[in-house]
């Protein structure tokens, strides 16, 4: 039986700055081996962005279908829900705009056999420090073809992921400002699922730049409602993927927050390890060493 051309549904929400969207147009020089439709949701948009997304998106090759969202969101999470209520591929990710995705290697992955009985792809990723000028690879890396979904939870971005479109059901992302995706990616219990890992960067996240949310220390007190909304899914289903994740954004609220963010942190710690009984998986982190981002 010939398997069909792969379809690849990429939800992208665009605000702030013009200058966060510099490499949009550049995403798909190499496209054409599979299917692919954008959904571009426009979040508030300044007159300045505005003319830049249009200046990028002119560079896109006439074969991508490209749909358009505009709205107040005001959070990630809405945004992307309005993009993943218009989908039609059977894969679907969630890039962010002021990145770099390797197509070429998502379409290499896409097109391998062993992707089409897998529920989930995730992939390695390269970070790039808008300040240093330096690009390096994540720290969880693996050397070897498989991973362990715990070592992803210690890097979860969601952009590292490519869901088969069933498996998403009705789950969707809350409406916060930081941790959003890590909900939605601890809400699809992806232990559960078939999942395969390629060792190859499939993304280019880009830290430093102005205006991200990880960059301003001020907002790490946005993470203290996914903490909250990850204590409660530990206490309902727990699995050692939830129970990193709530360790992990403890540990980032005590190191970041202001006093009563750090009690919120300790709070949350003591309860995961007591409760829980998440001695070894505290230990881990720390010996992998303590998440750096936001």
């Amino acid at each position: 039986m010939t398997l069909g051309m792969p379809n690849l549904s990429l939800v992208v929400p665009v605000s702030g700055d013009p200058n966060r969207i510099k490499h949009l147009g550049t995403w798909f020089e190499s496209s054409g081996l599979i299917s692919i439709e954008v959904i571009i949701v426009e979040d508030n948009l300044r007159i300045e962005t505005q003319l830049e997304l249009e200046k990028q998106l002119s560079d896109f090759p006439r074969e991508i279908s490209v749909a358009r969202i505009a709205g107040n969101f005001g959070n990630p999470g809405d945004a992307r829900n309005a993009g993943l209520a218009k989908i039609t591929g059977e894969w679907v990710a969630f890039w962010d705009s002021d990145d770099l995705p390797n197509l070429a290697v998502v379409q290499e992955i896409l097109l391998e056999p062993e992707s089409r009985v897998a529920d989930f792809i995730y992939a390695d990723f390269l970070i790039s420090n808008e300040v240093s000028k330096k690009t390096i690879q994540n720290k969880f890396a693996s050397q070897s073809s498989s991973v362990n979904l715990s070592l992803v939870a210690l890097e979860p971005g969601i952009w590292r992921f490519v869901f088969k479109r069933n498996i998403l059901g009705s789950t969707r992302f809350p409406p916060f400002k930081m941790g959003e995706d890590q909900l939605f990616i601890s809400r699809l219990e992806l232990h559960n699922r078939r999942g395969r890992y390629i060792r190859k960067n499939s993304y280019t996240y880009f830290k430093g730049k102005m205006g991200q949310l990880t960059e301003n220390i001020n907002r790490v007190k946005y993470l203290e409602s996914s903490l909250s909304e990850h204590f409660v899914l530990l206490k309902m289903r727990p699995s050692k993927f939830v129970k990193l994740v709530v360790l992990r954004q403890s540990i980032t609220l005590i190191a970041k927050g202001n006093y009563s963010l750090k009690s919120t942190g300790l709070k949350f710690l003591a309860k995961a390890i007591f409760l829980h009984r998440s001695w070894h998986e505290f230990i881990y982190i720390l010996s992998k060493s303590t998440w750096k981002g936001g």
